[in-house]
């Protein structure tokens, strides 16, 4: 079908020309070319990294920002996208270890549960209920219980089944409605090219060990195409060592335990997902009466959609997903049903139009008596314009009415330019605003002595203005932008002196600024150099301004080196974090009993043998073996608490030093 935005004169651009990234950082290629980050995900595995054109990149399309195919510098949002092949280069053991090398995020833990939240631009609450996931473009989001999903996605998401990775910077509610408020994230599934199996096995630090198991299967006459894995992880977990509420020293393990199954395929028309499987995680237990422990976790995940062209220039689609999550054997859990129905139509050359309408469903159970039973309905209609004004300058317009139970509706436009100055240069000016209502938690928690819920919150809005630009030349790539964005209404737990106990209110308002750099440098065919910069500043307004907020450092910058040889691979990346900031108001809510968050250097390395490489004679050619090392220089990586429900200053909140040995076989 003819949905495809006309061809653009750019779009043949200098057909030689080298390219390298696939880490896009597209949300400084995004303005116009996007590009950062991007590598083709339909290079084969057996291709070159480092041999793919810069042509090819700027034709590499993504979807989560018009839930369409579109060229990645013609997309309407500062987008970065990281493909199978950057995952490759650089390893990891787990999603959260990918998309921690993307620009813009901050990886961060809620002081009780590791590795669940992420920061972005400055902005993170202890409930992560600023960003929204997704798998395949639809929504994989616990509305009552916020973090639930984000957790398990994050560190239980099989590697291996990842085609691509887009993150959007800034408010999508436009087109998802609720939790998208400063940041989408859509992981996107790889598709059977031929059938094979592929085996990997690893070992290595704190007991540590994996099982994983993919097929796939493509059947051009039958239209099938299914892509499946079985994965097991299991470690006694790192120490953290830290003084815990009763100034006493306490070394506590942190480690995982996880079994998962996921089904994603196409059959004709039909497309569908299948993501379940159960997590045990060790807790801190930093909040009083709270003490260490383990956290079940069990999810099962279902979606089905069918497209339907009902003429060359017209398709819709429909979807059901459900996503339901259980904690603690039944002590709570939640249900979400989102169904949803989009309309694409080209009404010409250089007018296409979107039309979508979605309605969820969400009820959170708990049998705890410090959590109430919550359900919340929601309904979201929107509208999209994108018109080509030349081959060169494009403009966006949207709009989406979001209507949830009990509150008033909700209007959340959002607006775009984007403008190609030459083949080497290209910039995006975009506004955008969002809403959340408050969950759950957030209104029916009720711990004696220590949190209580509002039932009076107002819901949060964010309005945000971005700009981004790039330029390219030769082997050279660099992009930057700047944003601003104003909350309102933030609901995040605070000191209510007349109750004397911590209470969910509404903050006043607050205000995030910053910019971000990328770049990439191809020095040759084997040696590549890439990088990203991100400068955030934050404060709430009121009669005395409070800066840094968020407490969360004021920049952080991650650097990659890969290089490719013709018999082994090594990719080393570091993610530098400069010291969290302190404030009048968080000091005086936590114990000081450990050291200072400071600035730390977490670097990731990856030597892998390359396939066929070790000598025909003893290992087969579809064998290949790796090391990957996390926390190569043993940091002491701690961070501030993300509430004021938390009494510690500090805690640790990654690994120490861990090496892993990993063999894998693909099996055609």
């Amino acid at each position: 079908m003819a949905l495809g935005r006309r061809h653009n004169k750019y779009n043949g651009l200098e057909p030689g020309f080298p390219k390298l990234k696939r880490r896009v950082s597209t949300s400084l290629f995004a303005l116009s070319c996007l590009g950062f980050s991007a590598c083709p995900a339909l290079v084969s595995a057996d291709e070159s990294l480092f041999q793919l054109p810069l042509e090819t990149l700027l034709h590499l399309d993504v979807t989560s920002a018009s839930k369409s195919n579109e060229k990645i510098y013609e997309a309407p949002a500062v987008i970065s996208v990281m493909t199978r092949q950057d995952i490759a280069r650089y390893g990891g053991l787990s999603l959260r270890d990918a998309i921690g090398r993307l620009p813009g995020i901050l990886l961060l833990s809620d002081g009780d549960i590791q590795n669940d939240n992420l920061g972005i631009r400055g902005d993170s609450v202890n409930l992560n209920n600023h960003l929204l996931l997704l798998i395949n473009g639809h929504p994989f989001r616990s509305t009552p219980g916020a973090s639930d999903a984000i957790r398990r996605l994050l560190n239980s998401f099989p590697l291996d089944l990842v085609d691509k990775i887009e993150f959007i910077r800034g408010p999508g509610s436009a087109l998802y409605g609720a939790s998208a408020y400063t940041g989408v994230i859509n992981v996107i599934t790889r598709k059977a090219e031929t059938n094979k199996a592929e085996l990997k096995f690893a070992a290595g630090s704190n007991a540590a060990r994996l099982g994983s198991a993919s097929m796939f299967v493509a059947d051009p006459e039958s239209e099938l195409n299914l892509s499946m894995n079985i994965e097991a992880w299991k470690d006694d977990g790192w120490t953290a060592t830290l003084t815990d509420v009763n100034n006493q020293e306490a070394q506590i393990p942190i480690g995982d335990d996880y079994r998962t199954v996921t089904v994603s395929g196409q059959y004709h028309a039909l497309d569908f997902t299948l993501f379940a499987g159960n997590r045990d995680s060790d807790l801190f237990g930093q909040r009083l009466g709270f003490a260490p422990g383990e956290l079940e976790d069990e999810h099962s995940y279902a979606s089905v959609g069918y497209t339907h062209s009902i003429s060359a220039d017209t398709e819709v689609h429909g979807n059901l997903s459900w996503l339901h999550l259980n904690v603690n054997d039944g002590q709570f859990g939640d249900d979400e049903y989102v169904v949803e129905l989009d309309l694409q139509h080209r009404a010409s050359d250089e007018l296409g139009l979107l039309f979508g309408l979605t309605s969820m469903k969400a009820q959170f159970d708990s049998e705890l008596p410090i959590l109430q039973n919550f359900e919340t309905e929601a309904s979201m209609l929107y509208a999209q314009a994108i018109y080509e004004l030349s081959a060169e300058t494009q403009l966006v317009a949207g709009i989406q009415a979001n209507r949830a139970r009990n509150q008033t509706t909700e209007y959340v436009p959002r607006y775009g330019l984007s403008h190609q100055f030459s083949e080497n240069w290209g910039s995006k000016l975009l506004y955008s605003e969002a809403y959340r209502s408050p969950n759950a938690i957030e209104t029916g928690t009720f711990i004696p002595g220590t949190i209580i819920g509002n039932t009076e919150l107002e819901p949060e809005t964010v309005e945000t203005l971005e700009f981004e630009s790039f330029f390219h030349r030769g082997q050279f790539y660099v992009s930057a932008s700047a944003y601003y964005s104003k909350q309102r209404h933030l609901i995040a737990p605070q000191f209510n002196s007349n109750l004397l106990i911590v209470e969910y209110q509404n903050a006043n308002e607050r205000k995030f600024y910053g910019t971000e750099a990328s770049f990439e440098y191809k020095a040759n065919e084997q040696l590549s150099i890439e990088g990203s910069v991100s400068i955030q500043r934050n404060k709430q307004v009121g009669d005395k301004d409070l800066h840094d907020i968020t407490t969360q450092p004021r920049w952080f910058a991650k650097l990659g080196l890969s290089y490719l040889s013709d018999n082994w691979s090594l990719g080393v990346w570091d993610n530098y974090v400069d010291d969290y900031r302190n404030t009048e108001a968080y000091s005086a809510s936590k114990l000081p009993y450990n050291p200072a968050a400071e600035s730390y250097h977490n670097i990731s390395a990856k030597l892998e043998w390359l396939t066929g490489s070790i000598g025909t004679q003893v290992m087969p050619d579809n064998f290949s073996v790796s090391l990957f090392v996390q926390n190569l220089l043993d940091q002491d990586i701690r961070q501030h608490s993300l509430t004021t429900a938390t009494p510690l200053n500090s805690f640790p909140s990654d690994t120490d030093r861990a090496i892993y040995l990993m063999l894998a076989f693909d099996l055609q």
